[in-house]
């Protein structure tokens, strides 16, 4: 009677744990397929203009980004602490990027998320990308 008792129990623990797993499991496709990371080419970079009265030793650049037909500019502030114009050599490099409505998320090589925001975009012709 008593083994009878605790394989009960374990059956009906293992089912719990099963339909929990299988429930996450279900739950986790459909937050991700929202968020879609897309492979960026970085195609330009220019040094953004100080804003009037702004500190003079602040550095930014304009970036264009391509994602599939479309350019994006971005405006890249570098990260406190880093070599600020490491972003002068990335040009030609891919990425995974994340194309939100205003901004463009990325992952540095250490996984660190960042965001920065779009200034422009345009879309190129399909000539355009075959070159």
């Amino acid at each position: 009677m008593k083994r009878t008792t605790i394989r009960s129990g374990l059956i009906l623990a293992c089912a719990l744990l099963t339909t929990a797993v299988c429930m996450t499991a279900t739950d986790q496709p459909a937050k991700a397929s929202s968020e879609k990371w897309q492979v960026a080419t970085i195609m330009d970079v220019k040094l953004h203009p100080p804003a009037p009265g702004g500190e003079a030793n602040a550095i930014a650049y304009d970036v264009t980004v391509r994602v599939g037909n479309t350019d994006y500019v971005v405006l890249y502030v570098p990260p406190e602490g880093s070599f600020k114009e490491a972003v002068k050599y990335k040009l030609g490099v891919e990425t995974l990027v994340l194309v939100g409505p205003d901004t463009i998320k990325y992952n540095d090589m250490l996984g660190n998320t960042y965001e920065v925001p779009i200034i422009s975009r345009r879309t190129i012709a399909a000539k355009s990308l075959q070159n």
